[in-house]
């Protein structure tokens, strides 16, 4: 059991070593080289570095150090835990290993800016994923969100970014610089919640039929999903019917809806949003 469990924590730790390595790579082959500081601390060291040279991967370790040092006594020891490895992570890639092999890219801005939130949201979704960060502003919003429980994280957040970017702006002395990190950090933000959320998304499925068990039956035999049958009472005639409520993937939509009504032609049929579905059935694939 202690072995199982050693495991599966050694594979979150690489899961976060490799997250890690993606957002840095985010980093260094697109956003830093065309000088788009898409918010954050990483984007606020991109600023630094313009100005003065100084290495990115040495900045960003620096700068989290303390951050790490506080967030032991104020946060869980394992979140803690996993971003002191990707703190470390970042400054080797950043400022050492990358820069032996890896090119980077310096065409049209606003591919850089897409490709560049793409790599960096895919990473830190990795990270997040397993209950990890990339350091920086997740620690210092936990750390204010404990002080001011009233705060949306969300919000702290995007007053940095905004932040940032403007100071990138005036620094650089150019506003579409300023556009372009805002489509990266857009982008890098949709991508982190889609690896977080979008693959634990799904559907309900309401379908009110006199045929209840029998639509059940069906779509238990030829979809290989799950019911739960419910009764219920018409408002308005106060006619006795039953309702099958199953959970799905979105692809499978048609194939239920076509299974109900090859059932029973008249069902009442209601299909609804669900932003996240866990079970058998629905684990989560990262």
């Amino acid at each position: 059991m202690k072995a199982k469990l050693f495991f599966k924590e050694l594979l979150r730790y690489l899961q976060v070593i490799l997250g890690s390595a993606v957002y840095t790579l985010g980093l260094y082959a697109f956003l830093v080289p065309a000088n788009i500081a898409a918010g954050g601390v990483s984007g606020l060291l991109t600023v630094i570095n313009y100005l003065s040279g100084f290495p990115i991967g040495i900045g960003y370790l620096i700068v989290n150090i303390p951050l790490i040092l506080l967030g032991i006594f104020k946060i869980g020891k394992s979140f803690i835990a996993k971003t002191a490895v990707s703190t470390i992570v970042v400054t080797l890639f950043m400022d050492y290993l990358f820069p032996l092999f890896m090119p980077v890219f310096k065409g049209e801005p606003l591919l850089v800016g897409i490709f560049g939130g793409v790599l960096s949201g895919f990473g830190i979704g990795l990270i997040y994923s397993v209950g990890g960060s990339s350091g920086g502003m997740d620690i210092i919003c936990r750390i204010i969100k404990q002080k001011f429980p009233f705060l949306r994280l969300g919000k702290i957040m995007l007053i940095f970014d905004i932040a940032v970017i403007a100071i990138a702006a005036v620094v650089y002395g150019n506003l579409e610089a300023a556009l372009y990190a805002t489509v990266a950090m857009y982008v890098s933000s949709e991508v982190i919640d889609k690896m977080l959320n979008g693959l634990s998304e799904g559907r309900l499925i309401f379908i009110v039929t006199k045929k209840y068990r029998d639509v059940a039956s069906e779509i238990m035999r030829k979809s290989e999903r799950g019911c739960t049958l419910l009764k219920s009472e018409g408002a308005y005639e106060g006619a006795e019917n039953g309702v099958v409520l199953c959970a799905i993937r979105n692809s499978e939509t048609y194939k239920i809806t076509d299974i109900t009504k090859e059932v029973d032609d008249s069902a009442f049929v209601v299909v609804t949003e669900a932003s996240d579905i866990l079970g058998e059935g629905f684990e989560r694939t990262i």
